[in-house]
């Protein structure tokens, strides 16, 4: 794949074998449980998943990736590559998420990945959109897509990575986290679009939701960015039929 190909998913592939390997090690594997990967890219990390899970399913939008990733991984009977884009897919039935999340991508992903049923996730993020994604109330970067994770996630930063470990070498650096699902009730596509349009009115009071939304009188006051993650969900259930 040509530089300017990997720009336009903002894909940048690991090349640092003790970066893969810590990786796996976060994961905690043990042969019984299925893997879900986004970004097959060259298969390095792939390859890894599947010397530890019972089933990997590794998607890979781009042609060219996906045809070199089949010669390179085409003799490991427990994974299947797939060619599509898997965010088409509302929901896919899968125990443990791993990814080298390309960053173009990176808010669709998450909000996807807030949709599903699974056990754990184990994702590589920009830096800048991991911080963005834990930014508390009020803060300059919380966003829709805080909202989003921190009521779908328990959400715990593992280890941060060099951008020397990607080729291309990005302008940023990165960070690997871990996501463990809450016990609340799973997200969807309808309020997620909510979410999003509730904060293009971050910096004003609650009170301009009030057309389109049902919001209570204690909070119709507070400006958006400074009321918490349940409370904007809950708003944000409010215009979904």
């Amino acid at each position: 794949m040509t530089t300017s190909r990997r720009k336009k998913y903002g894909q940048h592939i690991l090349k640092q074998d003790s970066v893969i390997e810590r990786i796996i090690d976060s994961a905690k594997l043990f042969g019984i449980e299925s893997v879900c990967e986004i970004g097959t890219g060259t298969g390095t990390l792939t390859r890894e998943i599947c010397k530890r899970a019972k089933w990997v399913t590794s998607f890979e939008i781009d042609k060219q990736f996906f045809e070199n990733a089949k010669k390179y991984l085409g003799h490991i009977s427990n994974l299947a590559l797939v060619n599509e884009d898997p965010l088409k897919s509302p929901r896919l039935d899968f125990d443990v998420f791993i990814s080298n999340i390309p960053y173009s991508r990176s808010k669709a992903i998450m909000e996807w990945l807030a949709m599903q049923y699974f056990d754990r996730a184990i994702i590589m993020l920009q830096k800048e959109f991991a911080d963005k994604i834990q930014s508390q109330i009020g803060e300059r970067g919380y966003r829709a897509i805080s909202v989003v994770c921190q009521y779908s996630f328990h959400i715990r930063n593992l280890f941060a990575v060099s951008k020397k470990a990607f080729y291309p070498v990005p302008l940023v650096e990165s960070s690997v986290l871990q996501l463990v699902p809450k016990y609340t009730t799973r997200l969807t596509a309808p309020i997620i679009r909510n979410l999003n349009a509730i904060f293009s009115q971050k910096h004003h009071k609650a009170s301009v939701l009030k057309e389109k939304f049902l919001v209570n009188n204690e909070v119709r006051s507070v400006r958006i960015d400074h009321l918490d993650f349940d409370q904007l969900v809950h708003i944000a259930q409010s215009a979904v039929k």
